[in-house]
Order: structure tokens, then sequence, then C-alpha cells
């Protein structure tokens, strides 16, 4: 007889995450049942909306959707393993409190072991090579200096040194534990190692490898050849509601505006220069549609990045992790940035992503950009080492995480 496993979730699985997870799989190895946080972790109108919108609750089986911390204790006492992906998501403080008390209730459930997935670390100033840092700290002061605001260099300064000098105000009980931690990379490995060092770790991979492992034979959705845009709903992004990764949210709208006209400008002149399509791989979390869109009537779709990015020319994109995807489907990859982006914060973030896979980085506020060149251009990139920091842990297999995670346990 297979065994109990309780996958926990902050908030709704939408279909991409339940395919991208490979939950199918997941669900052939154990019994599983999908126990929902979100009522409790969500608060905005918006968010919520958003996630009943995409999520996959009345697509699989045992889907259940819990009201309160306290229910978890009785719902879980028949099951072998809980499987906890709530440290994924540690977005914002009011979550991290959330799941300090989301931890205490679990701490109390005995005789069922507990797993958690730590995965999915993205690039930062601080992944970065000593010569790598001092690019980065060029182009950022250069940036800085021609906008002529030092609320830029005020904002900079506090994201990059100051916040990553404090100790993780998530602060864990010592008593509490994981028996198993899923690892994709070293800097989850060393976090295994200062917060739960009785764990045993299993090496495995980034959910993008996993995808990457079981949809290489898709079809293509597109016929004609094209260039594929990331986009991550930059300015209503659920996840990020209450920060809109902004330092400027009063000017949100604002913003937004002058951005799309930006980027469509940009795809505008691609378009037309180089005779290939702009299709949008929408984020799967976007409440727009192909109907109602700001990019232009371009196509819009959802649910198919993989895919979409399989079968295109080449890939634009700011910061979405999904680049992971096109890192290891090997395709061109340029990163687009603006000053209006700088506003939000993301230059930081694109500027990493562009350094470690060593992918062209794009001002699209210039008007001298030769596109004929840039689809024929050639860039030797580094995305192997990409691979081994970000994707796939040396030590994992290439074959599912979960196969991997049923063998241990067995």
């Amino acid at each position: 007889m297979k065994k109990k496993i309780a996958v926990i979730v902050i908030y709704k699985f939408n279909l991409n995450d339940y395919n991208t997870f490979n939950f199918k799989r997941l669900k052939k190895l154990f019994n599983v049942s999908f126990f929902d946080l979100s009522n409790i972790f969500l608060r905005h109108k918006i968010i919520v909306n958003s996630y009943k919108k995409n999520s996959v609750e009345n697509k699989i089986n045992n889907y259940f959707i819990l009201k309160n911390l306290k229910d978890l204790g009785k719902k879980l006492k028949s099951f072998d393993y809980i499987l906890d992906f709530t440290f994924l998501f540690l977005k914002n403080k009011f979550k991290r409190n959330k799941i300090k008390k989301y931890l205490y209730e679990v701490n109390k459930i005995k005789n069922i072991q507990k797993i958690t997935i730590l995965s999915g670390s993205i690039p930062n100033f601080f992944n970065h090579k000593l010569l790598d840092k001092l690019k980065f700290l060029l182009i950022i002061l250069c940036f800085i200096f021609k906008s002529k605001k030092c609320s830029y260099l005020l904002f900079f300064i506090k994201k990059f040194f100051l916040e990553k000098n404090k100790k993780n105000n998530l602060i864990i009980d010592n008593k509490f534990y994981f028996d198993y931690v899923m690892i994709s990379d070293i800097f989850w490995e060393k976090f295994t190692d200062s917060y739960f060092p009785r764990a045993k770790k299993v090496f495995t991979h980034y959910k993008d490898y996993e995808k990457y492992l079981f949809s290489r034979n898709n079809c293509k959705i597109i016929t004609e050849d094209y260039f594929v845009f990331l986009d991550e709903d930059l300015f209503d992004h659920p996840d990020n509601f209450s920060f809109y990764q902004s330092f400027l949210i009063k000017h949100k709208e604002k913003l937004k505006k002058k951005y799309f006209y930006l980027v469509n400008k940009f795809f505008y002149k691609f378009e037309k220069t180089t005779g290939l399509k702009i299709i949008i791989a929408a984020h799967p979390k976007n409440l727009n549609t192909q109907e109602s869109n700001d990019y232009c009537n371009r196509s819009f779709i959802k649910n198919k990045t993989f895919e979409l990015i399989k079968n295109s020319k080449g890939v634009f994109a700011h910061s979405s992790t999904s680049v992971s995807m096109a890192v290891l489907l090997n395709k061109p990859l340029f990163f687009l940035y603006s000053k209006i982006m700088f506003d939000l914060g993301n230059v930081t973030k694109i500027l990493s992503f562009a350094i470690e896979t060593k992918a062209q980085f794009i001002n699209i506020d210039l008007n001298n950009i030769n596109f004929l060149e840039l689809v024929k251009k050639r860039i030797k990139n580094n995305y192997n080492s990409y691979i081994s920091r970000y994707i796939r842990y040396i030590p994992s297999e290439k074959f599912s995480m979960w196969d991997k995670l049923s063998k241990i346990l067995k």
C-alpha cells in the first residue's frame, strides 16, 4: 500500500505549479492530499481573486482548504509524511509571522516525519565573483548619477547592505526540525546546515529542471518564427501585492503606463526590423486575458512557458525565474531594463541575472538599438555554471525529484 503524504501550501496551486512540480509523478508514488492554507495567509481582495481564478482546487482530487491552523493536527494524524512548501514563499513579514505560528502547530503533531523542499535561489549581488561585483557596482553607480536622484542611491544602500546584514527575522524554535530537506543548490545546503542540522539532506534540483526532464517532446504552439517575452505581472502580481516591488508605490499607475509604452515600443521596433513576432508568455497568476492585456494585442499565452521558450528563436526577460527554462534549453537570452524599472527596484535583479548567465543587458530607453545584430549575434553564455549553481545541484541524478525522495524514504 502507498504511504500517505500531506502537501502543505500557503497559496492555491495553479495549473502551472501543479505541472512544473510534476505532482502527477508524486501521486504515482504516494497517496497524496493537498492542504491549502491560503485563507489564513492571504488578506487582500486582489490576491484572493487571482488565486481563485487560477486555482486547480476543483481539478485535482484530495485538495482541502483549511480555515485555521488548529485544524492541521486533526487532519494530518493519519498521514505518514508532511511535505512542507511554506519556506519557498517567505515574501514578507506578515507571511513570516504566520509561518512561525504554522510551524508551532506542526511541531505538536507527533509520529509524522516532516519534509521540506528548499529550492530556487536566484542570482544577487552577493553571489557574484569579485570582478562581477565591481562591474555590478560600476553599472549601478553610472545609472544612479545619470538619473541624478539620490533616492536611488539610498534605496540601493538599504537594499544591498543594511538589509543583508540583518539576521534572518524568521526565528525558528530550536525544538522544531525537519526529518528530510530537499535541496537544489549550495545556498540552501548552507541554510539547512544552520537551521536544520538534524535533517537528512536529499540532493535534488529546481522545479524547472523537473519540467525540463519530462516535457521535452511537447509540440509547437506557434508555427511562425518568434521571440518570447517572459511576463512577470510586475505591477499587480498577487504574491507582491503589499509591496509592488517598488519604493515609489504612490506612482504605480503612472509608472505602469510608462513601462508598457516603452516595452511595446521596443517590441514594435523589433518586430518591424526583424520580421519576428513577439509572443508573451503570460505569468500564470496574471488576471489579464488574450482579449484584454497590456501588450497591444500580441499573443498572450498562459501555462505554456516551457513550450513557448523551447520553440522560440530567443528570449526577452527582466528577472523572471523562468529564465531557468531558457538556460536549460540553451536559448539566446536578453535582459531588458529601463529607468522606469529602476524605480521598481528591478534593475539590480536583472543585472544579476545578466552577470550570472553572461547574457546581454539591453536598455530599452535607447533609440539606437540594432535589432538585426541582436538576432544574429551569438554571445558566449555561462549556462553550465548557472545550471550547477542555481538549477541542478551537482550530486543530484537526472530523474524525478520524487523518485529520489521515494527511494530514500523506503
